[in-house]
């Protein structure tokens, strides 16, 4: 009974403190004058290690709490990014990349990606990028889809790269309790 108390504890606590780690990258996204897009990243690191630490289901709820507390402060023009694609991401990827093969999964990750990011930018970006369109012309909006998909594949890489770090250097800590 005592090891499951301590279980469901170290759950809850590390839960909270991974949704306020990811919760501070926003707000300092939001008061950043510059590297917007690498703090949403790193935003992404905290849900990843939640995946790993505490599964699926408790990394889905670190998610909607940092995209519910965004939402009171930084506010929405800074937390809907988090909360369309990069909250969700590190769950999805660790989803697809558990159950299906290497290549399946890249495309998997990909679509996701490409569907998450439009939808978000139909909601609430659409007028600024048709605007940009008229500005530029015809060729803007197919070298912005390119350029999306250069930037999901360089993120989620870097996203691999950050979970790699994670468990080669700081995971064993953790779990042993000398960080926390």
């Amino acid at each position: 009974m005592a090891d499951l108390m301590r279980t469901r504890t170290r759950a809850i606590t590390l839960g909270g403190l991974l949704a306020a780690l990811s919760l501070l990258f926003l707000v300092i996204g939001a008061i950043s004058p510059t590297a917007d897009l690498s703090l949403y990243a790193l935003s992404s690191l905290p849900v990843a290690i939640a995946v790993i630490e505490l599964g699926w289901r408790r990394a889905f709820l670190v998610y909607v709490t940092v995209s519910l507390l965004g939402l009171i402060w930084p506010g929405l023009a800074f937390t809907y990014l988090f909360g369309f694609f990069f909250g969700l991401f590190p769950i999805l990827k660790a989803l697809f990349e558990s159950k299906l093969k290497r290549p399946l999964a890249a495309l998997a990750k990909q679509v996701v990606a490409n569907v998450l990011i439009v939808t978000a930018t139909w909601l609430f970006a659409r007028d600024m990028i048709l605007a940009q369109a008229e500005v530029w012309g015809w060729w803007y909006i197919p070298a912005l889809a390119a350029a999306l998909q250069v930037s999901v594949i360089v993120y989620d890489y870097a996203l691999g790269l950050l979970i790699t770090f994670y468990l080669d250097r700081l995971a064993r800590h953790i779990r042993n309790g000398r960080i926390f």
